[in-house]
């Protein structure tokens, strides 16, 4: 197993391509520390989003957006943290080089002998996704924390412990996604199918969830607590937490985990291998 999270690395950092993953997670990050405005990627619950309309409908210049996030009391460094579900799309990546370039490249029967099972070989690639995609979660939380302080108020911003807790927070429900990441990127094989799931997987579930809701009106509060970025969001929370906000976000993670483990090695295990 070692051997072949070793090879990968080698692979995966003799390219360009992680160099972009990690330089789009700066840019990011960069662009919430200048605008003091945490960035979204998706859809978020109607009272956020109508709040954030209603906060930023006379917007016209990046100025405009400092001023007002400016006069805003929560804190930035908190702020970004909530909108970290933006980090699944450089999480799609790191599944994609790690798992996808093998199978679709067919390398993969060059590994799988006596010597590696296919078991194996799953897990080798679940850990070294997991190991990647968590470097690119404490970046993203460094980085634009001491991004905060460089360049904006120092005295605006959060403990640095409070902020690691929340990223250990959310580090259960990121490895779960990653693990769906991995199991699908097995499943699918190829780079066109598994880009096409993978790019709107988060999006489509969100709108299957309001549409869920809308059929059958269901409490929307009920059904969006178990959401991935409303997780997210309600991690990211200075000081503590509600005992059941945590055991949703780390019984989340470890379903995902479990579930997308047993799929993905029962469909490996039975493949062909071209």
């Amino acid at each position: 197993m070692l051997n072949i999270i070793k090879a990968d690395l080698f692979r995966i950092f003799k390219g360009k391509g992680i160099y972009i993953c990690i330089f789009s997670v700066i840019l990011l990050c960069s662009v919430s520390i200048y605008l003091r405005a945490p960035g979204h990627i998706g859809l978020t619950n109607e009272s956020a989003l109508n709040l954030a309309l209603e906060e930023y409908q006379d917007i016209e210049t990046p100025e405009d957006v400092r001023k007002i996030a400016g006069e805003s009391e929560m804190l930035l460094d908190e702020g970004m943290m909530k909108t970290n579900g933006n980090l699944y799309y450089p999480l799609i990546f790191i599944a994609f080089v790690v798992v996808c370039v093998d199978l679709s490249s067919h390398t993969v029967k060059n590994i799988i002998s006596t010597d590696v099972s296919r078991k194996t070989y799953y897990f080798a690639k679940l850990l070294l996704t997991w190991g990647l995609g968590i470097f690119l979660i404490i970046l993203s939380t460094y980085f634009g924390y001491f991004g905060n302080i460089i360049f904006n108020n120092p005295s605006n911003v959060s403990n640095i412990l409070d902020i690691t807790i929340i990223m250990l927070r959310q580090l259960p429900i990121f490895c779960g996604i990653m693990s769906v990441l991995v199991m699908l990127a097995t499943v699918t094989k190829k780079t066109s199918r598994y880009n096409a799931i993978a790019i709107i997987l988060i999006m489509l579930s969100q709108m299957l969830i309001m549409l869920v809701i809308t059929i059958f009106k269901i409490d929307s509060n009920m059904i969006m607590q178990f959401e991935f970025e409303t997780i997210i969001r309600s991690l990211a929370v200075v000081g503590s937490i509600e005992l059941k906000t945590l055991l949703i976000g780390v019984l989340m993670g470890l379903g995902l985990i479990v579930g997308s483990s047993i799929i993905g090695i029962y469909y490996f295990n039975r493949c062909d291998i071209k």
